[in-house]
Order: structure tokens, then C-alpha cells, then sequence
């Protein structure tokens, strides 16, 4: 399993699924939704609507699951017990949200150890300079 908002879909997010994907035989990606990703992130995010995010992730996942808080991360989570989450780079040494959930009946953490090379974030930077 693993999870994130996969907006703007990008290099990065296809190295994270397809590390993913060699992990396990199935691979389930818990996908926050468009109200999630606003709280969380604040606009401009989500820039990509949850149903195209999610068509797209269906693309590499076997399934796709939507969730709109921290609460239904962890109903995900307890619910299907994945073997493994695993999470990108950028979390090397720091503690996984997902971590109490999984301690709870022995799933673990991967970190994939390829850094990404693109983030949403600088994306959406980059189309705002071209366009002023």
C-alpha cells in the first residue's frame, strides 16, 4: 500500500508506484481526497479533481481508495493491513503517520529510497512564472 494525493501527477509519483508495486503482489494506493488536500495544503491544491487523480493512480494501482480525513487513513489502514506502505523519500527518517496503525498488527514502513525528482509544489511554481 501506499498513499498520497498524487496531484499533478508527475515522474516522481510514477517512481513511488512502480517501487510500490514491485514490493507486494497488490498494490493499493489510499488517495486523499479534493476536500483533504484543501485542508491540508491549502490551494491552489488540489489542481487535478480526485475522480482524474484516481483514474489515473487505477492506471498502476489495483485499487484505488479515497479518503478525507486522518481518521479514515487509519480505517483504511486497520482494515486491509498491508504487509508494507510505502512512502517517498522525503520521509527518510522521520515517522510515518501511518506507523501507530500498522504497529498494531505488524505491517511496516518502506521508505523508497529514490528521491524524487519533481514535486507538485515547484510544478505549480513554474507554471505561475510562465504565466505572468
Amino acid at each position: 500500500m501506499t498513499g498520497g494525493y498524487l496531484d499533478l501527477f508527475h515522474v516522481g509519483h510514477l517512481d513511488l508506484l512502480k517501487a510500490a508495486r514491485k514490493m507486494g503482489t497488490v498494490l493499493i494506493h489510499e488517495m486523499g481526497s479534493d476536500g483533504e488536500a484543501r485542508r491540508l495544503k491549502g490551494p491552489p491544491h488540489p489542481v487535478i479533481p480526485e475522480a482524474h487523480r484516481a483514474e489515473i493512480a487505477a492506471e498502476f494501482c489495483d485499487a484505488v481508495i479515497l479518503i478525507n480525513s486522518p481518521e479514515d487513513k487509519a480505517r483504511v489502514i486497520t482494515t486491509v493491513q498491508p504487509d508494507i506502505y510505502v512512502r517517498g523519500a522525503e520521509y527518510a527518517g522521520r515517522q510515518f503517520p501511518e506507523m501507530p496503525f500498522l504497529a498494531q498488527y505488524g505491517g511496516r514502513c518502506v521508505v523508497h529510497d529514490k528521491p524524487d525528482r519533481e514535486h507538485t509544489s515547484a510544478i505549480i511554481r513554474r507554471i505561475a512564472q510562465v504565466s505572468t
